[in-house]
């Protein structure tokens, strides 16, 4: 009997040790799952194409392959939140992805190719961004159709990481203050430019990008406006050093007295004093498949060029 007791005794003890261990195993999990609150981003697109904009999430897989699939899917879908659109566009499939060794390989299908050059950059930041915050990937590469995606300029876009993008960051809380912006403008016989600094004032939720286009679309009383009055500016973004600017399709109403140089590297010039843009690409309605006039194609990203520059008080056309 006294065996048997004790059997009883070591029995319970067991029982209290795994109900214990069972008890701290479910903490553990909603620790786990507290953890996970706030700790995830998902990155869409603000519905002007302005930006990624991040959204917190907690997700509901745990291992770094179903993460990545379900934030893919979540991409894919147009948040709830206004103002802001799906990631991957509707048209757009993920054919397949692999993950060696952290590195994690997207394969999308040709359609990704007809999004427009802005869109395409603000997608790949996104997808980059939300993806690397899981552990186990490090860096992501983009595939298109089996071959490796090339950006804007034709070159192989190559491994990314979240640093790879610097974009423009909104702002929630918005004042009005002095700003000063540097523009160029034309001269009066429209063949050369002139460098000027404009003081202004603006919300600070308005990117400087966007500023300095605002301005050079205003028609000043001393300075013509290098773009068609009419035109509207559908987004700016800047991504990897490049800004891209997408026009209505005012923009090709042709102007002849300012040269076709003077309104590219008016926009280009002045978008590039700004110290995170070294090239510009501008589009209408998302399409570069355009040339301006006779020789000034759109496909092409374009560098601050000084050598349309003259001083303000110098004689024109010198």
């Amino acid at each position: 009997m006294k065996r048997l007791f004790n059997k009883f005794i070591c029995m319970l003890m067991a029982s209290v040790v795994l109900l214990t261990f069972t008890a701290c195993e479910k903490e553990m999990v909603s620790n786990k799952t507290e953890k996970y609150e706030g700790g995830y981003r998902l990155y869409y697109i603000r519905d002007d194409e302005s930006e990624i904009v991040p959204v917190d999430y907690l997700p509901t897989k745990r291992k770094t392959a179903s993460l990545v699939e379900e934030f893919l899917e979540k991409l894919a879908v147009t948040p709830s939140e206004d103002n802001l659109v799906e990631t991957i566009p509707s048209y757009v499939f993920l054919q397949k992805y692999s993950l060696e060794k952290k590195q994690l390989t997207l394969y999308f299908s040709e359609l990704y190719s007809n999004m427009s050059v802005g869109r395409e950059v603000l997608t790949r930041a996104a997808i980059v961004r939300t993806l690397t915050q899981i552990q186990g990937v490090e860096c992501v590469y983009f595939y298109v159709s089996d071959k490796p995606l090339k950006d804007a300029a034709g070159r192989f876009v190559g491994m990314m990481t979240a640093d790879s993008f610097v974009e423009n960051v909104g702002r929630q809380i918005s004042t009005i203050s002095p700003q000063n912006i540097t523009l160029y403008v034309p001269t009066e016989d429209g063949l050369n430019l002139i460098k000027i600094t404009k003081k202004v004032y603006a919300s600070n939720t308005y990117s400087a990008e966007k500023l300095i286009i605002t301005h050079l679309m205003e028609q000043d009383e001393k300075y013509k406006s290098v773009i068609a009055q009419g035109t509207k500016l559908i987004s700016v973004s800047t991504m990897d050093g490049v800004c891209f600017v997408n026009f209505d399709s005012g923009f090709l109403a042709q102007d002849y007295m300012l040269s076709e140089e003077v309104i590219i590297y008016a926009i280009v010039n002045s978008l590039c004093e700004l110290p995170n843009i070294n090239k510009v690409q501008i589009s209408v309605n998302g399409d570069t498949d355009f040339v301006y006039r006779d020789e000034m194609t759109l496909q092409e990203l374009y560098e601050r060029n000084l050598d349309l520059v003259v001083d303000e008080n110098s004689k024109e056309g010198e």
